[in-house]
């Protein structure tokens, strides 16, 4: 089938996440296919995260649903009703998922009520949601409506179409629209963001896919910091920024833009 992500599990197994029946396909560390998981409950299976105790979670984007396995694939839970979309309510078309480190659940409800959506670690239970049409953030249980649909990315103070979430090890949250990257971080009740910079003060890509955040290492990377590197789509292909001399990558076809940045939200390099 198309693979949508992969993720790896505390043993060093890769879980493939894919469009087709079964959604999840387990690999060892020589390429070794081990089992499948949730066979004949694929319908387009868009993401996937594993946490250190190898719970699996994945969202079906067409089946508006949540997902979590048991690391021998038994299913614990499901939230979202299959098949039927949710105005301001789980879900509509979600795109991916990510845990903290106290399992608190992070979903980009992404195509339809673009915000992300928080559960409850333990019982799986609504708290909040952030970010829904470009407006502010909403706490609570009522949201944003859709005026304006989202507006311009370039400049909607939150989220166009939420297409990814991240969170780092120290539990900031990392959101890719396909419109910019934002930082989030929580405290208490209350999320404070940032729109995420190319470190020649332009925005990243504006035709993009899905985003990874990873711990930087290397010669040229800083201890503490993450790279973000978002992937660009191949069609419908037109200027990343509306001012193709300052674009990374002026036609945005193909390739990736990889941002290192501070656990602050400082820019310090991009490429």
């Amino acid at each position: 089938g198309i693979f949508s992500k992969g993720f790896v599990d505390s043993q060093g197994s890769l879980y493939v996440c894919q469009r087709a029946d079964p959604p999840i396909l387990v690999f060892d560390r020589n390429g070794r296919f081990i089992r499948s998981i949730g066979d004949g409950r694929e319908v387009d299976s868009h993401g996937i995260w594993i946490t250190p105790d190898d719970r699996v979670f994945i969202v079906d984007r067409d089946a508006h649903q949540l997902l979590c396995y048991s690391p021998e694939g038994k299913l614990l839970f499901t939230i979202g009703d299959p098949g039927h979309p949710r105005w301001n309510a789980p879900f509509n078309h979600p795109t991916d998922v990510a845990v903290g480190s106290d399992g608190t659940i992070f979903v980009a409800d992404g195509y339809g009520n673009q915000r992300v959506i928080v559960f409850d670690a333990d019982s799986g239970a609504f708290k909040r949601m952030w970010g829904a049409f470009g407006e502010a953030p909403a706490d609570g249980a009522a949201a944003p409506g859709p005026g304006g649909g989202g507006g311009d990315p370039a400049t909607a103070p939150a989220f166009g179409l939420v297409h990814a979430v991240k969170v780092s090890n120290d539990d900031i949250v990392y959101v890719a629209d396909r419109g910019s990257v934002f930082r989030v971080i929580e405290r208490g009740t209350r999320s404070y963001w940032l729109r995420i910079e190319l470190d020649d003060g332009t925005n990243l890509p504006g035709r993009h896919d899905g985003m990874g955040a990873f711990a930087a290492r290397g010669p040229r990377c800083k201890p503490g910091n993450y790279l973000l590197v978002r992937n660009h789509e191949l069609n419908n292909a037109g200027p990343a920024f509306g001012d193709p001399g300052k674009a990374y990558d002026p036609m945005a076809r193909g390739g990736t833009t990889t941002v290192e940045v501070t656990r602050f939200g400082e820019v310090v390099r991009s490429y």
